[in-house]
């Protein structure tokens, strides 16, 4: 092949060459070197806009025919979709088909929906007024005191801004005192377990407002509780305080605290009481009594015994020779180990015992008709009082008189009786007995 044929050939395919990477560079979506320029503004660049010279953002091209519907003369282009508000989108196709511009704020409501179409948010502060509108939009109300400052960027919205008695740029309105309290105290005191603790103080606050302070209770450092009374939770020895924290319904104070040491408390005795009740000479006085101890120590109690008011003895029991009428009584002094209560006592008065009789016999025996009957007794009273007996005879069952012999009445074969009924002058005791038969031997 010759030279200048060569050459041609060589020009020929690097022509086709750069067509085939121009056409390569344009479906790659780059194109050849083309300006970057949108000409009509519609935000579509020169090279890919179906038309260049009207805006048409949309691209629409009903025919197909790669030249936009606003730049088609062709006879085939099918009749314009409505458009109601004339902004070059089709109502079928418009997000606000009413509005031109559709959504001025740009908040996603068509203007014609939006109570504040200029405003983006509409109303920040919630007050129902265009935040555009608003003089103070973040402020809800705007300016609370009306010195023409919105609240958000005042001193003092509840106040007049210009008055600051102390100068240190806190208006007065504004400038709250912290409260204080002193004087705190636990009463009573001493304070025993079954007592309820009551925290006292006295409050101060300069600017007058009312007291709010509060008031928490430690037992031994732990929290138990609050207000202004305790009335749980401690025994001896325990140490219970009040905090007052200060406070005049807006600040807290520096607090003040209050202590005691619970002391131990006195125990009591209820319910004494002497048994057997009612008694006797013969019989052993018993003590008894309630202990309570209101921090639960053991029960240390004394007694002590009096007989008509004079000291006789201690113990819970008294074994002696008493008499009828004596007044005895227990005195208890109640004690847990540490401390003793308030006494108490319980009484008794010994009553008379009942005298006996024993060993009752009637003689002669053998008896005839003739003989004189003597009736003989064994007699005893505790009390030591004298014998005042009585003696009825009895023959045959029917009564035939009284003392202690019988003298008639009676014949052979009669059945005699004598009865004794013990009395000590005070009361009756028991009734003792014997029979014979009469013998009939005559002499």
């Amino acid at each position: 092949m010759d030279e200048p044929k060569r050459s041609k050939r060589l020009f020929v395919a690097s022509i086709v060459v750069l067509l085939l990477l121009s056409v390569t560079v344009t479906f790659a979506g780059y194109g050849p070197i083309v300006p970057l320029v949108d000409s009509d503004g519609d935000g579509e660049f020169d090279w890919s806009d179906n038309c260049r010279d009207s805006a048409n953002s949309e691209q629409r091209d009903t025919d197909g025919d790669g030249v936009g519907d606003q730049c088609d003369d062709d006879s085939v282009i099918v009749p314009d979709l409505p458009d109601s508000d004339g902004d070059g989108v089709p109502d079928s196709d418009d997000s606000c088909p009413s509005d031109n511009p559709d959504d001025t704020d740009g908040d996603s409501v068509c203007d014609s929906a939006d109570p504040c179409p200029s405003d983006n948010p509409d109303d920040t502060d919630g007050d129902s007024v265009c935040d555009s509108d608003d003089t103070c939009p973040s402020d809800n109300p705007d300016d609370t005191d009306g010195d023409g400052v919105c609240d958000s960027d005042d001193t003092c919205p509840g106040g007049d801004d210009g008055m600051d008695a102390d100068d240190d740029g806190v208006p007065d309105a504004c400038d709250n005192t912290a409260p204080s309290v002193s004087s705190v105290a636990i009463t009573p005191n001493p304070l025993r377990v079954e007592d309820t603790a009551f925290c006292s103080f006295t409050f101060f606050d300069a600017d007058g407002d009312p007291d709010s302070s509060t008031v928490e209770w430690f037992v031994n450092g732990a929290s138990v509780g609050t207000g202004t009374t305790l009335s749980y939770g401690f025994v001896s020895d325990d140490v219970v305080t009040c905090t007052v924290t200060p406070n005049d319904g807006q600040t807290d104070g520096v607090q003040s605290s209050g202590s005691v040491t619970v002391i131990n408390s006195s125990p009591t005795v209820s319910g004494v009481s002497i048994s057997p009740n009612p008694l006797r000479v013969g019989d052993t006085a018993v003590c008894t009594y309630e202990f309570n101890d209101p921090d639960n120590n053991p029960d240390s109690s004394t007694v002590e015994w009096f007989v008509n008011g004079a000291s006789v003895g201690t113990g819970t029991t008294l074994s002696r020779d008493f008499e009828s009428g004596d007044v005895v009584t227990c005195t208890v002094t109640p004690n847990d180990g540490q401390t003793d209560g308030v006494q108490s006592s319980g009484s008794a008065t010994v009553i008379n015992s009942s005298p006996t009789v024993s060993g009752v016999s009637i003689s002669p025996d053998p008896a005839y008709e003739w003989d004189t009957l003597t009736c003989s007794y064994n007699y005893s009273d505790p009390d030591g009082d004298p014998d005042s007996s009585t003696i009825e005879w009895f023959v045959n069952g029917v009564s035939a008189g009284t003392g202690s012999t019988l003298s008639s009445g009676f014949s052979a074969d009669d059945t005699v009786r004598c009865e004794v009924t013990a009395n000590d002058g005070t009361s009756n005791g028991n009734t003792g007995y014997a029979e014979i038969v009469i013998s009939g031997i005559e002499h």
